[in-house]
């Protein structure tokens, strides 16, 4: 009972700091930031809660993090307007709310100075750190933009968000205007005796003789022509 009363007062506290679904803030200032590596540090039962910089096409994207354990991660799906970048349905609004879909031969430069593509052990820490993949599931997900009311708790700012994924037949799977039911983020760990397959992880809701089900966070192999969200945690 303490447990679930400590998480919903974490979530309304959140909820004072936290912005919308939405993953991408621009500063067009440059003078408005620091050029340093963080800045406006939150502290929140006892996760810590940055903020890192980097200028792209000449402006200043400000990118939330979370330190989770021992591990601080980007807690935002990576999103810069490259050739690169794949947006949901071909809707450059789906990257402006829901961050880039990439291949995976195009995540290896996607990430900041300092930060990686995690490995598929990165995701197992995290996943093992915050209560296994069940208990990921509801830990890690936002509270906004889950279909059902599948959102989760968001309890350690990690915000995961329904960005859907595009298949490598090229169909889009799991957003509507309706909200999400699938996030896929890719690993850089490969498939050891395949050159086509690389790990991915999977959180996942779906609607099952009318009623929703969630499933545990799950680490699985995928096509690497398919397209998907990207964190990054730092090196």
């Amino acid at each position: 009972m303490w447990r679930i009363l400590s998480t919903l007062l974490l979530v309304l506290v959140l909820g004072l700091f936290l912005p919308s679904c939405s993953q991408v803030v621009a500063l067009e200032d440059a003078d408005d930031v620091s050029q340093t590596s963080s800045k406006e540090t939150v502290y929140i039962s006892n996760v810590v809660y940055d903020t890192v910089y980097r200028y792209h096409d000449l402006r200043w994207v400000s990118l939330d993090t979370t330190s989770i354990g021992n591990q601080t991660w980007i807690a935002q799906n990576i999103y810069f307007e490259t050739g690169a970048c794949i947006c949901y349905e071909n809707n450059p609004e789906n990257c402006k709310e829901y961050g880039c879909l990439y291949a995976w031969e195009e995540t290896s430069n996607q990430c900041p100075s300092g930060w990686k593509l995690p490995s598929r052990e990165d995701f197992e820490t995290l996943i093992e750190y915050v209560g296994g993949g069940s208990v990921a599931n509801h830990a890690l997900k936002s509270t906004c933009g889950w279909s059902g009311g599948a959102g989760g708790w968001d309890e350690y700012r990690f915000g995961v968000i329904p960005a859907g994924y595009r298949d490598e037949n090229g169909t889009y799977v799991g957003l509507s205007d309706r909200g999400g039911t699938k996030a896929y983020f890719w690993t850089s760990t490969q498939k050891e005796d395949s050159q086509d397959s690389a790990y991915g992880v999977v959180f996942s809701t779906e609607k099952i003789d009318g009623k929703w089900v969630e499933y545990d966070v799950a680490v699985g192999l995928f096509d690497k022509n398919m397209a998907m969200s990207i964190r990054c945690i730092k090196e």
